[in-house]
């Protein structure tokens, strides 16, 4: 599902904006919708440590912004090709053993891993190794 480091890919997304639609107080009016999509074309590059597992990077070729980052659960069609979420295995688990031999259970919805059992994602915020793991990407 995630598209690979070096590749050149044609991403089109979900507009997740918060303000897709803004009220203008002045006119007493709402503006006009933004697009339902937004299409992205770049070189997909290597994601930065501090990332979530389903995020990828990818060059926008211009000078002030050079890097954008995705999330997979927002993407819609990669070089043309749709991605359906729903086909992507919907909510799974996965059984995952940790460095000390415990067994944790990751949650994936849909190929992404979003919840694992293991304290270090209960009590540090919801990061842990055992959801890289787990991911598709």
């Amino acid at each position: 599902m995630c598209p690979q480091v070096g590749k050149e890919v044609t991403i089109v997304v979900r507009n997740t904006g918060a303000h897709r639609r803004v009220f203008v107080p002045l006119w007493n009016d709402w503006t006009a919708p933004s697009p339902e999509t937004l299409t992205y074309k770049g070189t997909v590059v290597k994601n930065n440590y501090w990332m979530n597992v389903d995020e990828f990077n990818m060059t926008t070729g211009q000078k002030d912004f050079p890097i954008r980052t995705i999330r997979l659960k927002n993407v819609l069609l990669i070089d043309g090709v749709k991605i359906d979420q729903r086909a992507a295995g919907g909510i799974t688990t996965k059984t995952i053993k940790g460095s000390k031999g415990n067994q944790y259970t990751v949650t994936l919805n849909n190929g992404v891993a979003e919840k694992c059992t293991c304290p270090a994602f209960i009590y540090r915020g919801g990061q842990c190794k055992h959801l890289a793991l787990a991911s598709v990407c």
